[in-house]
């Protein structure tokens, strides 16, 4: 039985001089949702792309590094989001339309549902951070 792929542990299994398939598919996974996050947020774009179907790649996934396709495509648009909204000054409106997302409103609503607070409140608590050190 394989071991359990976190994509941290990628050095013991070429030690061995063994990677399973696993870790190229994944890594192909990667590579496509970094690429293409802000114009596909749907999964049969991706399952397209691998040549799997969808039920496939969940199920290579949730063995490997317990998430869905879902949940990466989310992680990867939120990390770019928190990035914006820290890293810019950009208005909340724009970041939501330079991440694909149609509606600023959509977008407060989903970055609270993921961080447990709105944009705005996110980058403030950062600001006020930033400026205590």
């Amino acid at each position: 039985m394989l071991q359990e792929y976190t994509g941290t542990e990628q050095a013991s299994y070429f030690e061995d001089g063994f990677a399973p398939p696993e870790v190229a598919y994944i890594n192909r996974l990667k590579e496509l949702i970094n690429t293409h996050y802000k114009k596909h947020k749907d999964q049969e774009f991706y399952a397209k792309q691998m040549c799997m179907s969808i039920k496939m790649i969940n199920a290579m996934l949730k063995y490997c590094m317990g998430k869905t396709l879902h949940e990466m495509i989310q992680h990867r648009l939120y990390k770019e989001a928190a990035n914006l909204i820290i890293h810019s000054r950009m208005p909340m409106k724009e970041i939501a339309f330079v991440l694909g997302l149609s509606e600023p409103a959509y977008f407060s609503r989903w970055f609270k549902s993921i961080s447990g607070m709105g944009p705005r409140e996110y980058r403030q608590i950062y600001q006020s951070k930033k400026l205590s050190k």
